[in-house]
């Protein structure tokens, strides 16, 4: 059962986003688009991006500098609002990406093809990991626990702030297209970024 769910939201998280892109080309052909609908999806995006690259990148998977912990509230907040996972899983699988990197135990490696490396590797839950094999500095960090077991509140959020402020449209652009746009810039590190190119390291 716990497949299934993981599949079906995962699935959700590949077509939803996809589906309000095509809507708002659509509009924005028929020039149904203002420009709190771009201001969204731009503020939105950075926030998001910020949250993944600062946030659960460059501090919580590679522990490259500390700060205080409000700040690291949020951005790990402002990760968990762009719809790209549960800060301890993304953290753990990307360590464990590191130590195997475009190897077989590699999560997300090419080696399985191109679309397995993109988002396929997404689909089975056996390629993410929890706290105590990759990521153990995370197990009694109480605010990264948190976050963590509330990362739906804080998707959610990021979905109602630009339903608030830009009604449905505002939904659409700073909701579903910056999903989309962030969710394929982060699986392209995965994919273009590990496929194409002849450095061997």
């Amino acid at each position: 059962m716990k497949d299934k769910l993981h599949k079906a939201s995962i699935l959700t998280l590949v077509i939803v986003p996809l589906l309000t892109v095509g809507t708002a080309v659509v509009l924005f052909w028929q020039k149904y688009v203002f420009a709190t609908d771009l201001a969204l999806l731009a503020v939105m995006y950075t926030i998001s991006v910020l949250g993944v690259t600062i946030g659960y990148h460059r501090m919580l998977t590679h522990q490259g500098f500390k700060t205080y912990n409000w700040v690291r509230g949020m951005f790990i907040i402002a990760g968990a609002m762009s719809a790209d996972g549960q800060p301890i899983a993304w953290s753990a699988t990307h360590i464990r990406h590191h130590a195997h990197s475009d190897e077989e135990h590699d999560p997300h490696s090419p080696l399985h093809g191109f679309w397995h490396a993109h988002f396929g590797w997404l689909f089975d839950r056996d390629n993410f990991e929890d706290d105590k094999s990759y990521a153990p500095h995370l197990a009694d960090d109480a605010l990264v626990q948190w976050v963590d077991k509330t990362t739906l509140f804080w998707v959610l959020l990021g979905l109602a702030i630009p339903f608030a402020i830009g009604g449905w449209t505002g939904l659409l652009w700073g909701g579903g297209v910056r999903i989309f746009l962030m969710s394929h810039v982060t699986w392209s590190v995965n994919s273009i970024c590990h496929t194409f190119g002849n450095r061997d390291y």
